[in-house]
């Protein structure tokens, strides 16, 4: 039984199988979102390439996630969450809003992936932001 991450944007697709036990990554892979008509199509594409059958997934992606019927921001794909569980036959399947991936992997990072913004010098320990453009 397999874990798989992904992170949809408006251009590319960027998906791995995740270790639950150890958060380690594998399988990496990356498409252009052009190249699909639908998210799951590109979905199907990468677990085709496991060895194993996907039961959870996990996806961070480019537009709102509070409802069960998605319409990315930068890209003509829409589907619904429940029926997109029953097509890949999951178990689970999280959608998370991309900036909320963001932020929930900022206590993960070291110095040499962060920037400094502003005069001074780094606060040990000091706030810790995301920024991204905002949809007006």
């Amino acid at each position: 039984m397999l874990s798989v991450v992904a992170d949809v944007g408006g251009t590319n697709i960027r998906l791995a199988v995740c270790d639950i036990e150890t958060g380690e990554l594998s399988k990496l892979r990356e498409f252009a979102c052009a190249e699909f008509v639908t998210l799951d199509a590109a979905l199907v594409q990468y677990f085709a390439t496991l060895q194993g059958e996907v039961k959870h997934l996990c996806i961070g992606i480019a537009c709102p996630v509070d409802n069960d019927q998605i319409v990315m921001t930068n890209l003509s794909w829409a589907f619904s969450k429940q029926a997109l569980k029953e097509k890949l036959n999951l178990t689970s399947l999280y959608l998370i809003n991309d900036y909320t991936a963001i932020s929930l992997a900022v206590p993960f990072l070291n110095d040499q992936q962060k920037i400094k913004v502003g005069g001074g010098e780094p606060v040990e320990n000091g706030v810790t932001a995301v920024f991204g453009p905002e949809r007006v």
